[in-house]
C-alpha cells in the first residue's frame, strides 16, 4: 500500500491559521510542520502488532509496539505517544484498565480501541473512558488509517490552539492588530474540531460515539414524557460480495451514496448514523407507527432504485437493504433493550429473504406493511 504524507492534507489545511498569524507577526508559521508523530501499538498478537507497525511506519509515523499494557503505560508516562492502538485482549492487565491509565497519565494521547473482544458493554465502557474510537477486528486498513488521521487532525488542532493562546499571552501588545482575525480563525477551527468529533470520516453521518450518547438522551426523554422513539437498524444486503466483486473503494462509494439516500428520506430532526461497517442506524423521534413504516419503505425502495457505481462510473449496479425497527416505550423501556429488539427485527428481515422490513411489535416480529407475523 503506498505511503501517505504526514501530516495529512486535512492537518495541513489547519496550518493556514498559523501561517496567517505568523506572517502577520513576521515570524513565519508555527512549528506544526515539524511534528514527529509517535504511535504505540498494544496487541498480544505478534502478527497484528507487526502489521500495524509496518502500515504506519510506511506513512511516516514513529511506532513502538508492546504485547502488554503495563510496559506501554510506563513508556507513555515517560514520553507520551500521540496515538495508541489498543487491543483489549492483552493478558497482563485488563484492557479497559490500561485505557483508563493511559487517559489519566497522558491526557493529550488519543486511544483507538482495535479489538476482536467486541461487546456492547466494552464499547460503551471504552467510550465512557474517552477512547477516541472503538473498532472491531478484523478491520480494513483504510478504515484504520482514516480513524488515525481523524485523531491526528484533532491533535493538530488542539496543539495549534495551545500555541496560539501561548503566543497571545506572550505578545499581547504586538498581537492587538491580529486579534480580531485570530478570533475568527480559532472559532472556525474549534467548530471544525467539534464537528469532527461526532462525524464518521467516510460518510459524514454521525458516528457511533455520538449516536450512543444521543440514543441514551432520547430514551430518557421518552421515559420522562411518554413520547414515542423508534430505532431503525439497516444493513446492506450481500455487501461483502459487492466488495469482493468491485473492490473496497467502490464499497466506500456505495456507503457514501447510501448515506445520502438516508439523509434525503428522513426529517430534519431525525438522527442518522453509521452504526458500524455496512450497518446504519436512524432515530425517528416522536413518529407514529404509520410514519415509521412509510419512512422505512421509502428508504428501502429508494435504495433499490439507486444506481451504485460498479467497475467504472458508467457501469452501475444495484444494492438492497434490510431494515428492522423497535420503539420505546411500547416495545421496551431501556437503551439496551431497544438496540436488542431492533437488531432482532433486522435479523428477521435478513432471514425473510432480505430487501424487506420487519418490526419488533410487543414481542412479535411482523411485516409492518401488511401487519402479519414475519416468516422465516
Amino acid at each position: 500500500m503506498p505511503s501517505e504524507p504526514v501530516p495529512s492534507h486535512r492537518v495541513a489545511a489547519t496550518l493556514s491559521v498559523a501561517r496567517v498569524i505568523g506572517e502577520e507577526l513576521g515570524r513565519g508559521s508555527l512549528c506544526m510542520n515539524d511534528i514527529a508523530w509517535r504511535m504505540a501499538v498494544i496487541d498480544p498478537d505478534t502478527e497484528g502488532r507487526s502489521f500495524a507497525q509496518r502500515a504506519f511506519e510506511d506513512r511516516g509515523w514513529v511506532v513502538q509496539s508492546f504485547d502488554g499494557g503495563a510496559e506501554a503505560v510506563a513508556a507513555c508516562r515517560q514520553k507520551p505517544f500521540d496515538v495508541v492502538l489498543l487491543d483489549l485482549g492483552i493478558t497482563d492487565v485488563d484492557g479497559l484498565d490500561v485505557l483508563r491509565d493511559l487517559r489519566e497519565a497522558c491526557v493529550d494521547t488519543e486511544v483507538i480501541v482495535v479489538t476482536s473482544h467486541v461487546s456492547l458493554d466494552s464499547a460503551i465502557r471504552a467510550l465512557e473512558l474517552d477512547a477516541y474510537a472503538y473498532i472491531a477486528k478484523p478491520v480494513e486498513i483504510s478504515d484504520l488509517v482514516r480513524s488515525v488521521e481523524n485523531a491526528q487532525d484533532k491533535i493538530a488542532l488542539q496543539r495549534l490552539n495551545s500555541e496560539l493562546i501561548e503566543h497571545l499571552c506572550r505578545n499581547q501588545a504586538e498581537l492587538e492588530r491580529a486579534i480580531e482575525e485570530a478570533t475568527r480563525e480559532l472559532a472556525r477551527a474549534n467548530a471544525r474540531l467539534q464537528e469532527m468529533a461526532v462525524r464518521d470520516g467516510l460518510t459524514n453521518l454521525y458516528n457511533r460515539r455520538y449516536f450512543d450518547e444521543r440514543l441514551g438522551d432520547e430514551v430518557s426523554r421518552s421515559k420522562r414524557y411518554g413520547s414515542r422513539l423508534t430505532l431503525v437498524l439497516l444493513d446492506i444486503d450481500h455487501f461483502k460480495a459487492h466488495n469482493d466483486a468491485y473492490g473496497h473503494l467502490r464499497g466506500d462509494d456505495a456507503l457514501i451514496t447510501l448515506a445520502q439516500v438516508l439523509q434525503d428520506n428522513v426529517r430534519r430532526n431525525d438522527v442518522v448514523a453509521r452504526f458500524g461497517g455496512e450497518e446504519f442506524a436512524i432515530l425517528l423521534i416522536e413518529a407514529t407507527e404509520d410514519h415509521v413504516a412509510t419512512v422505512c419503505e421509502r428508504i428501502r425502495s429508494a435504495v433499490e432504485a439507486t444506481a451504485f457505481m460498479g467497475h467504472t462510473p458508467s457501469h452501475s449496479v444495484s444494492l438492497t437493504v434490510s431494515l428492522g425497527y423497535a420503539s420505546c416505550p411500547t416495545d421496551t423501556s431501556d437503551m439496551a433493550g431497544l438496540i436488542e429488539s431492533a437488531d432482532e427485527a433486522l435479523y428477521a428481515a435478513k432471514a425473510s429473504g432480505r430487501n424487506c422490513i420487519r418490526s419488533y411489535a410487543g414481542g412479535r416480529l411482523i411485516d409492518p406493511l401488511v401487519g402479519t407475523d414475519a416468516a422465516g
